[in-house]
């Protein structure tokens, strides 16, 4: 069976969103989004898509693209490598890092695919915007899985994505309504 590299990033990514919705360890889900990211973003370069870090150099016309894909990726080499300091102990890692990778690959992956995508990737990027509280602003109608999610504790946030998750596979049509809505 022939895979694609957008197949290898489109597993990547409903695995790490799987692991992340099921409380799993943020140092994998980081690890796999990073994998993900890399091949999307470097696939939007090639095909001429606008991705994830031609937005960010939009709003930041000072950070160079290798900035910022340093700082998407500042902890990739320590999860992946020990050779270069194999003492060497991480002291500042922030789980809510992998989200942001993690969204960075979504968003490049929509942006490679279209519309028709797993719907852990939907599932995953309404989560993301009720995390940030921009539902409203984006036109996407309450959803009372996510409700409350910004003040909620982190533990409480990864319940709402698993449940968003469960919700959204038993109603795909709204989903794709609500962001077809939002991107409009």
């Amino acid at each position: 069976m022939p895979i694609t590299k957008l197949d290898v990033a489109e597993r990547e990514i409903v695995a790490a969103v799987r692991l992340l919705f099921d409380g799993g360890d943020p140092i994998p889900v980081y690890a796999l989004a990073n994998a993900a990211r890399e091949i999307t973003s470097t696939l939007c370069a090639k095909r001429g898509v606008h991705s994830i870090v031609d937005w960010i150099q939009d709003d930041h016309p000072d950070m160079a693209r290798k900035d910022i894909y340093r700082l998407a990726s500042k902890h990739a080499s320590f999860f992946k490598h020990a050779d270069r300091d194999p003492d060497g102990v991480l002291d500042d890692f922030d789980p809510t890092e992998a989200d942001a990778v993690l969204y960075m690959a979504c968003a490049d992956f929509i942006n490679l695919r279209g519309a028709v995508v797993p719907i852990e990737i939907h599932a995953f990027e309404l989560w993301t915007y009720a995390m940030r509280d921009l539902l409203s602003l984006m036109g996407i109608p309450d959803i009372a899985e996510l409700r409350g999610i910004v003040e909620a504790p982190r533990p409480a946030q990864i319940e709402m994505g698993r449940t968003m998750l469960a919700w959204a596979r038993s109603n795909v049509p709204a989903i794709e309504t609500m962001l077809d809505k939002a991107a409009t």
